[in-house]
Order: C-alpha cells, then structure tokens, then sequence
C-alpha cells in the first residue's frame, strides 16, 4: 500500500530542471511521469512512511510549486 498523489501543470515543464530540482530531496517518495496529463505522480510506500517522507514530501511539494504545479 502507498500514498499516491499527482502533480499536474496547464503550462509546459522544463522537465530537466524539474529534474535536477527534486533528484537531490528524493530519498523515501518515489517518482514516476504521468505524460498524458504533463503530470508528474509520486508516491510515498506505507514501509516509508514517517516524520522523514512527510519532511520529504512538504519539500518536494514547494519544489513543485515553483514549477507551477498543482498537487492533487
């Protein structure tokens, strides 16, 4: 079981440096593409959840934001 969520823009990515934004904070949540939707899904397994993937997931969240992201 995990916790999924999806973060979706109406505007083009610049993947790559989406990318090199959360590559350095992904440790616990895992990342996977969504091209239909320009989305971007990541989920957080219930072995890894705790205080650390909840610090994790709030910073890669912010990331997010800055790339105009919505999360669902």
């Amino acid at each position: 079981m995990a916790y999924t969520f999806m973060a979706e823009s109406s505007k083009p990515v610049d993947w790559k440096a989406l990318h090199g934004a959360v590559m350095p904070i992904r440790k616990r949540v895992e990342l996977f593409p969504i091209p239909e939707s320009n989305g971007l899904g990541f989920s957080v397994p219930q072995r890894q959840r705790n205080g650390l993937a909840w610090e994790e997931f709030t910073q890669l969240v912010d990331v997010l934001k800055k790339f105009e992201m919505d999360v669902y």
